[in-house]
């Protein structure tokens, strides 16, 4: 690489953040995981994030930086619906398939800064 040029790896590393947020009428327990487990990518490419869940209901995902607190990101409801959290970049979405009860976080043009638990 050039002098101009910067090089930076984005170390993604998530353990079971996605969380099931159950309705009133719940028969058994709800599973959430993750995958793949852990991500590197070059600065500036995309992340995907898959979040398989058991049933169809309410999953909610967040953030935790190094030696810091869990912060709510976003939260798709059964239908699809996305409410996000307001200090979340647009460059964050998340799209819920139906079919085979996956959740895709995609985070476009990954920075340095997105390096954190999710």
């Amino acid at each position: 690489l050039g002098s101009n040029n910067r090089c930076f790896l984005l170390h993604l590393t998530y353990s079971e953040k996605c969380v099931v947020g159950a309705f009133a009428e719940v028969s058994g327990q709800d599973v959430a995981s993750q995958y793949p487990r852990e991500k590197t990518e070059i600065e500036g490419q995309s992340v995907i994030l898959n979040c398989n869940i058991s049933r169809l209901a309410i999953v909610f995902w967040y953030r935790q930086n190094p030696g810091g607190a869990l912060q709510y990101e976003l939260r798709i409801f059964a239908s699809g619906k996305v409410d996000k959290s307001p200090d979340l970049p647009e460059r964050f979405t998340a799209e819920l398939f139906k079919e085979n009860k996956v959740i895709k976080l995609q985070i476009l043009g990954a920075v340095v800064a997105t390096n954190s638990l999710y």
